[in-house]
């Protein structure tokens, strides 16, 4: 890994997700404090290594992409923090089997690690390849933010024993994700990762460590010395708790943030920054590089001959080390001797003496002036905040196809602040029909009429006001518990599936999954599809039970694809032989692994 080129060595979030050549993703467990369901849809595909120009228009690849990671992915992220997507699409009701809303007590879930699993394709030539494992950590969420970001990214294999990063990696995982609920491949995931043996970079030669903090367990702030000579710091968000720390720390500080991040900063704060070296991220376009705010996340520092670079999620402040009373869910990996402040300085901040990249501005102190529409918007979040603590669950009835959103808290509508609103709604009915009062929810429930299996999600859409500043507005998604047993959650999974295949070749689509092809999509110079074949010729004519056999061995993965297929597919023309034969593969692929 390498920051040492800020203008060459930039790359896409989906990159740092896909299998590499030969393999598919065998499991996968995600965090993200953020996300929008659309970047969300592209980072599916990437995890099967599709490349579709428009996802949410091509839905037979991304619910073949669903099918095969519902068993084996799972995303968690900061309960509140799901955006609108500016337009509703029924594949995000399929989301809901995937992401996992988390919240942490006095503080906000924050961390951005994917450890992920990647199994080989078995063929024969190929029976001795090992899986391998990567870990990324990173300050990036799940968004379309074109925003600086910085990550690490680590491969690996496993090793005898139990190596100390991989088994703090299997820690952190088996704290975000401990469910009775976890998929069996997900476990494997985290007891595995326990002897994995990442390759370290020459940055990370003298150590790599994997650091994190859990409200009421562990803080950040413990890992750094008592005592640093230089100190380099690079954080979108900075507050006076944790610049307090470490000013008292450091010899020498170089600070990179924002112009409004600083300028907020108290008095106080600002005499403590007096001897530092402070920039910020300027607001000014290049011809090369395009003007981006700063969302990285980076401290590094030196002492005495030894030197460390800390980076992922945690900002400057004190949720985000852990020095003070709101404590975040962080994660940061560690390398000494690092990448070194002068080479990070040399490539971010100044590339020579008395010189500064065109993104980098001297930071100059202005007035903190106020503005109206950020203390409404603050006012906003902090009523926000109070609705997230309640647990709403919705009650689907097929029958009078309704859903009744309600929880069991009356304390929210007890403690409701004056002149605020919320109105709320199913996400997927959002464009059809209208909004219901929030406190609704606390009574007998805001009931959603005409609700056909297929358009149920465990997603709502809410937007909060102020009577008296009506046209500001804060919309957020929320997830919330859905009463659909598993074969319930099967069935809507199916009429999904059904309504999003409608029209759709379900022999060619079925062709195109057994060839391999990434999420289903079709490519027509595949040679299952080469000469054609007739209207009338039935499936296993044209692709052969050898072919079928051979694809679902090699990718166990597709085997789930076909049952999604054929479940939405219902009675199609054509296809009855190969019906038969499925029911027959299946059943003895049961009753191998009953014996296994």
């Amino acid at each position: 890994m390498s920051v040492l080129d800020a203008t060459r060595q930039r790359s896409a979030f989906t990159d740092a997700l896909r299998p590499p050549p030969g393999y598919v993703l065998g499991a996968c467990i995600g965090t993200t404090y953020s996300l929008d369901f659309d970047p969300f849809t592209a980072v599916l595909l990437a995890f099967v290594g599709a490349d579709v120009e428009d996802p949410l228009n091509d839905a037979p690849a991304v619910l073949t992409t669903v099918s095969r990671l519902r068993s084996r992915l799972r995303v968690y992220v900061n309960k509140g923090s799901l955006h609108p997507p500016a337009t509703t699409n029924r594949l995000f009701a399929l989301y809901d089997r995937i992401l996992q809303p988390t919240t942490m007590e006095g503080g906000a879930f924050h961390p951005k690690v994917w450890a992920l699993r990647f199994d080989p394709v078995a063929r024969p030539e190929r029976h001795r390849v090992e899986p391998i494992y990567r870990l990324l950590t990173a300050s990036r969420n799940v968004t379309d933010s074109g925003c600086w970001e910085l990550g690490a990214l680590f491969e690996g294999t496993r090793r005898a024993g139990t190596q100390k990063f991989g088994s703090d990696v299997s820690t952190f995982c088996r704290k975000v994700a401990a469910s009775r609920n976890l998929p069996r491949a997900l476990w494997k995931l985290i007891e595995e990762l326990k002897s994995v043996e990442f390759a370290a970079p020459r940055e990370a030669a003298e150590g790599l460590r994997f650091d994190w903090q859990w409200p009421g367990d562990r803080v950040l702030i413990n890992r750094l010395p008592r005592a640093m000579s230089r100190a380099l710091l690079i954080s979108p968000f900075v507050r006076a708790d944790f610049l307090k720390r470490v000013c008292d720390r450091t010899d020498e500080l170089m600070l990179v943030s924002t112009q409004d991040e600083l300028d907020h900063l108290s008095d106080e704060a600002h005499a403590r920054l007096a001897g530092a070296r402070v920039f910020v991220v300027s607001a000014d376009a290049d011809e090369d590089v395009p003007s981006l705010d700063l969302h990285a996340k980076l401290l590094a520092w030196e002492s005495e001959g030894e030197s460390e670079t800390l980076i992922g999620s945690a900002n400057a402040t004190g949720p985000g080390w852990g020095c003070g009373s709101n404590v975040n869910c962080e994660a940061m990996v560690s390398l000494r001797p690092g990448l070194g402040i002068d080479a990070v300085v040399k490539a971010f901040v100044s590339p020579a003496k008395d010189q500064l990249h065109p993104w980098i501005e001297q930071y100059v102190r202005q007035p903190d002036v106020s503005d109206p529409e950020k203390e409404i918007t603050k006012h906003l979040e902090n009523f926000k905040r109070l609705l997230l603590a309640d647990q709403i669950r919705g009650e689907y009835d097929s029958t009078k196809k309704t859903l009744r959103l309600l929880t069991g808290a009356s304390a929210g509508a007890q403690a409701w602040p004056a002149g605020m609103r919320a109105e709320i709604i199913p996400l997927l009915q959002r464009d059809q029909a209208t909004r219901e009062d929030y406190r609704l929810v606390y009574g007998s429930g805001a009931v959603f009429a005409g609700i056909g299996l297929e358009d149920v999600a465990a997603f709502a859409y809410i937007v909060i006001s102020n009577e008296h500043h009506k046209d500001i507005e804060l919309p957020f998604v929320v997830q919330f518990e859905l009463n659909l047993g598993a074969l319930d959650a099967d069935d809507r999974d199916k009429a999904v599936n059904a309504r999003l295949l409608d029209g759709v070749d379900a022999r060619s689509l079925l062709l195109d999954v057994l060839a391999g092809l990434p999420g289903g999509t079709s490519r027509s110079s595949g040679d299952w599809h080469s000469g054609g074949g007739q209207a009338g010729e039935s499936l296993l004519r044209r692709a052969t039970i050898e072919r079928i056999l051979e694809a679902c061995t090699a990718d166990p993965s597709r085997i789930d694809e076909v049952e999604a297929v054929l479940a939405a597919c219902g009675d199609a023309a054509n296809m009855s032989a190969f019906r038969e034969f499925w029911a027959v593969f299946r059943e003895s692929l049961e009753e191998e692994s009953a014996n296994v």
